[in-house]
């Protein structure tokens, strides 16, 4: 983080070292999290901790420097994180309907070090197509995200999400889209790359466990967190497609209990520590703890199980050691 940190800061174009900035200033706790993922295989691996870095890290980077200039044609910006865990791929002009365009070197870095990284990892064959599939699709949807303007952009969404994403449950076109705008199969799926001997069955069943629900806790919890914000600036929040605060924080909680399912999975008490680490961390920020959404924090909280009430107070003191008191 120290090193990607460093090359940010050195960014010629002064709006794209802003952008960069962000990943280290406020979004911190995405690259925490997704270094977790490191822990499932069980042993260290230093190229699974690379890449699951460089992948976090580009797509705060791209969710930045594409909201700040948000056409369609600009959207080109995110062929980085599919490039970044497809080895085989030709380096894109990221940049070609960007206003700013000298970013040091910055971005295809941190894409040649993911894709350093992803052929080292012993069984990234067995994930490859499938890691492509959901890095397009993560593509996608960010880039739908961020149309200006909300009844196209809510059009264009719910449009893609009958054409694209498989519909195998009780699911919302919003939450289909919000999960996958979302790293969360793409950190899995990366994990089990590093794993030596991995079965197709394994691969299977992580992915049946985390789509579309823990990828869709992820952007409901950061919509939940950044209401108030979002509200404000005007961006896409996924949470207002429920209508109203309690029916939202109703699915929500019953989503977390879909999600803790992930135990079950082989090496299932270790998906179960990310999950809760990933619910618990959105749930500490000081701006879902005052008095009106305090109660629905604690009852999310909760929904977690026994884990997510013992991380709670772990949470907060990170994000206090680390300035990260809001998303």
């Amino acid at each position: 983080m120290h090193e990607w940190q460093r090359q940010a800061s050195a960014i010629e174009a002064a709006p794209l070292r802003a952008d960069a900035a962000q990943t280290f200033e406020s979004k911190r706790g995405n690259s925490a999290g997704a270094a977790i993922f490191s822990g499932l295989p069980g042993r260290r691996s230093e190229p699974l901790l690379n890449v699951l870095i460089a992948v976090q890290v580009i797509a705060d980077f791209l969710d930045d420097a594409h909201e700040r200039h948000p056409t369609a044609a600009n959207g080109r910006l995110y062929q980085a994180l599919v490039d970044a865990v497809s080895p085989d791929l030709p380096l894109t002009d990221y940049y070609a309907k960007h206003p700013w365009r000298d970013d040091s070197g910055y971005l295809n870095a941190l894409v040649e070090a993911s894709r350093a990284a992803c052929r080292e990892l012993p069984s990234f064959s067995m994930v490859q197509a499938t890691l492509g599939r959901e890095a397009t699709r993560a593509a996608r949807a960010m880039r739908l995200n961020h149309t200006p303007d909300p009844i196209q952009r809510d059009r264009a969404l719910r449009l893609w999400a009958e054409r694209n994403l498989p519909q195998t449950g009780d699911w919302h076109w919003f939450e289909l889209t919000g999960a996958a705008s979302g790293q969360m199969v793409i950190l899995a799926l990366l994990a089990l790359a590093a794993k030596p001997g991995l079965r197709e069955e394994e691969v299977a069943a992580t992915y049946d466990a985390y789509w579309p629900t823990v990828p869709l806790l992820v952007a409901m919890l950061d919509s939940y967190v950044d209401h108030e914000r979002d509200l404000a600036s005007g961006a896409h929040r996924y949470i207002s497609h429920y209508g109203n605060l309690e029916d939202a924080v109703e699915r929500v909680t019953e989503v977390i209990g879909r999600a803790t399912k992930v135990v079950d999975l082989p090496d299932g008490h270790r998906h179960a520590v990310i999950v809760c680490c990933m619910i618990t961390f959105y749930l500490a920020s000081e701006s879902v703890r005052g008095p009106a959404l305090r109660p629905h924090t604690e009852r999310m909280i909760h929904a977690g199980g026994s884990l997510s009430r013992v991380l709670a107070p772990v949470l907060r003191l990170w994000r206090i050691a680390y300035g990260q008191r809001s998303s």
